[in-house]
């Protein structure tokens, strides 16, 4: 049996498994609401949000552009790792918490829910909806690219790039499209597992084999390209600024704000479960890092002058390991991908069907929003693969621009849940110019002081949002007891200890 067959055969019974894997999750449904294909009746168990939450962490760029940015940037790129992942934890404790008392006390199930009921405004519930809609889209359109590649690097071009994008994409869209948020949660154990595995022991493999194990690759490293192991490392990008910056845009843009994480936070069936996932999920999302260090940073030791630094791990899985297990591991590669395209489509649709449609129709009531909620998908996934398939040049902007964009919800999040002096005149006006200083910089490639657009953006966007809070009427007193009252009573205290 030829190479190119047997990782045909590997990917294809891998994708098989995931959908039906979506299929039964489908099939486990509790109800046919939207509570149930938005947040899972609220009845997600450890494994289930554990796995939802850190699978989707890891996508394409985990598995293909980690290895590029630590071959290219060194140890330099490891350092932010650490600290965006433990610091995203701690976050998620602490604001999960009040995100999950307040979604089950009043039914929230979108960012837009509970944004709009504090601020008392459709204006701001329905813009929030569609801008970040829009920053989630290019997240989706690089999962396609990302399984398209990785298909036909793996099958050595018997499956065409579109064709691959195409055949992982509409797996993914059927179990969404039925299933919603329980089938995401299903898939995500099974592709979180598998994952971690398959990444794990592939660095591991490659590491031991070609550079003798972790102690021999950093003394080779350290003789060879000891730049590698300071910052900012062989490419001078990761000044301290710049790590400052990422560090914070990343904790904050993926971990917390981030529309398919906070509707997480929604659909814990427990606070219990919600903290332990917030305690423990750090040590999974790191550990998938260090196990790529000694690779990606003895590989540049080992191997200069490579053209394409993001595929050296399939690359070398198929020159220096048998098909078989370079085929699986690029099946965990694959994994990492629909374990993120399946929670960008779903939050996506969330987005447009609760935080838009709902709020401009007067007819919304729950089988509307779940038929509405699967047009979206339709139309979303139909979207983001036209993109995939065009290969834009700016893609990774958009990837910039995405991650810093989700942020700019990250004040008024924090005014609804811990400051009653917050304003809706505050959040619509830091928003809206935080976002505005987002795109510009971005497009523009404007970096102040060596720091990420997003990080001036969400500083300027705090800024506006303190001062035009400060000069500005508060919100009602029945809003602030609503919330603020709430969160400080002893019926939350109660909750709490569920």
């Amino acid at each position: 049996m030829s190479s190119a067959l047997t990782s045909t055969i590997i990917l294809s019974v891998f994708t098989f498994i995931v959908l039906a894997i979506g299929l039964f999750g489908w099939a486990k449904k509790l109800d046919k609401n939207a509570e149930d294909f938005f947040v899972a009746s609220r009845t997600l168990g450890f494994a289930a949000l554990f796995f939802t939450y850190t699978a989707t962490y890891h996508s394409a760029s985990a598995f293909l552009g980690t290895g590029g940015f630590l071959y290219a940037h060194g140890i330099s790129y490891w350092a932010i790792g650490p600290y965006t992942q433990t610091l995203g934890g701690i976050l998620l404790y602490l604001i999960g918490s009040r995100v999950w008392l307040l979604g089950k006390k009043y039914n929230f199930m979108t960012p837009g829910d509970l944004l709009g009921e504090f601020y008392q405004s459709n204006f701001l519930k329905i813009l929030t909806g569609i801008i970040l809609a829009a920053f989630v889209i290019p997240y989706i359109q690089l999962q396609l690219a990302g399984a398209g590649w990785i298909t036909e690097f793996a099958t050595m071009g018997e499956v065409p790039y579109v064709w691959g994008a195409l055949i992982s994409g509409l797996a993914v869209l059927i179990f969404v499209y039925l299933g919603g948020m329980r089938s995401v949660a299903w898939t995500d154990i099974f592709m979180g597992v598998f994952m971690f595995v398959a990444m794990v022991a592939g660095c591991w493999y490659l590491t031991n084999k070609l550079y003798g194990g972790a102690a021999s690759t950093w003394l080779t490293v350290a003789e060879k390209t000891p730049n590698q192991l300071i910052l900012p490392g062989d490419a001078n990008f990761f000044s301290l600024p710049m790590a400052f910056s990422w560090t914070v845009i990343i904790t904050i843009g993926l971990s917390v704000a981030a529309p398919h994480v906070i509707m997480r936070m929604f659909s814990a069936g427990s606070i219990k479960i919600l903290k332990w996932v917030a305690l423990i999920s750090p040590l999974y999302l790191i550990w998938i890092y260090i196990s790529y260090i000694w690779f990606g940073l003895g590989t540049k030791a080992e191997f200069p002058g490579i053209e394409f630094p993001d595929e050296i791990l399939p690359r070398f899985l198929y020159e220096h390991t048998p098909v078989v297990f370079a085929a699986i591991v690029c099946a965990g590669g694959l994994a990492a991908i629909l374990s993120t395209a399946n929670s960008q489509l779903h939050s996506a649709s969330a987005l447009i069907t609760r935080d838009v449609y709902q709020t401009m129709s007067k007819k919304a009531n729950d089988k509307n929003l779940v038929t509405i909620s699967r047009i979206a998908i339709l139309v979303i996934f139909i979207f983001s693969f036209y993109a995939a398939i065009e290969k834009p040049p700016l893609l990774a902007m958009l990837i910039a621009l995405a991650t810093g964009g989700m942020a700019q919800i990250f004040p008024m999040l924090i005014g609804a849940l811990f400051w009653p002096r917050a304003t809706k005149a505050g959040a619509l006006s830091g928003f809206i110019i935080g976002t505005i200083i987002m795109v510009w910089f971005t497009l523009g490639d404007i970096a102040l002081f060596d720091m990420m657009a997003g990080f001036w953006a969400l500083l300027i966007n705090v800024i506006v949002f303190v001062v035009v809070s400060l000069c500005t009427p508060p919100q009602s007193a029945s809003v602030i007891k609503k919330f603020h009252g709430f969160l400080d009573s002893d019926e939350a205290r109660g909750m709490l200890k569920l």
